[in-house]
């Protein structure tokens, strides 16, 4: 994704399953939407917090089209990448959709069922703050009746908007034992291109396969 790209996104599905709906009911639905076009082969984001890890677990082990990105709803400041998956702050989730609607670039098909619903949600979907640590807190339906709707527009459009406009960064040791302090920084473009890989202990830029080095020294 061009990070400089403008993008405009439109919710044209939504469900809600009734109360005590099996997990595997709800996988089951989910694979058979992703069977047919336009949704087979795309992306798929789920909500891993709480209870939600046993869903992610079901999905990693069906046959669905597509490719699962598995994220947390955390405290705290920033978003992190970690073992395959996503753990983002609620304000994080609560700025992309301030600026989504703020911009008009979310449209939300009126004739769903469940349109008016997820625009109430929006609306209850609000910050406020700790008047003693000045920090903010997201306040939303689910800690009184339901946010569920939200969270799922919210998740996709967050990944959407910054996760794959960003580059991850990943550190790991890829030296042998005898070697410990010698580490590797790699940098994915999202793109499906070379990684671009840096080594710490002697600055140098790998790009692709080829070894092609630049030395920052």
């Amino acid at each position: 994704t061009n990070p400089e790209k403008v993008c405009d996104y439109a919710v044209r599905h939504l469900k809600r399953w009734k109360i005590g709906t099996s997990y595997t009911q709800i996988v089951l639905d989910v694979i058979d939407l992703f069977r047919r076009p336009p949704l087979s082969k795309s992306t798929l984001c789920i909500d891993a917090t709480g209870v939600g890890r046993a869903v992610v677990d079901q999905f990693r082990n069906s046959f669905i089209e597509a490719t699962l990105i598995p994220i947390t709803i955390v405290s705290g400041f920033n978003p992190n990448y970690i073992r395959g998956e996503w753990h983002v702050p609620k304000k994080d989730l609560v700025g992309v959709l301030q600026v989504l609607l703020g911009g008009r670039r979310l449209q939300i098909a009126s004739e769903l069922e469940q349109a008016k619903i997820l625009v109430r949600e929006f609306g209850t979907f609000k910050v406020k703050q700790n008047p003693k640590t000045g920090t903010e807190s997201f306040e939303a339906w689910r800690e009184r009746d339901h946010d569920d709707l939200v969270l799922a527009v919210a998740l996709p459009l967050w990944y959407a908007e910054r996760a794959l406009k960003s580059p991850t960064l990943r550190i790991y040791s890829t030296a042998p034992r005898k070697d410990k302090d010698k580490m590797r920084i790699v940098l994915h473009n999202r793109k499906g291109e070379k990684p671009l890989i840096m080594d710490e202990k002697h600055l140098l830029i790998t790009i692709g396969d080829k070894g092609r080095e630049a030395d920052l020294k």
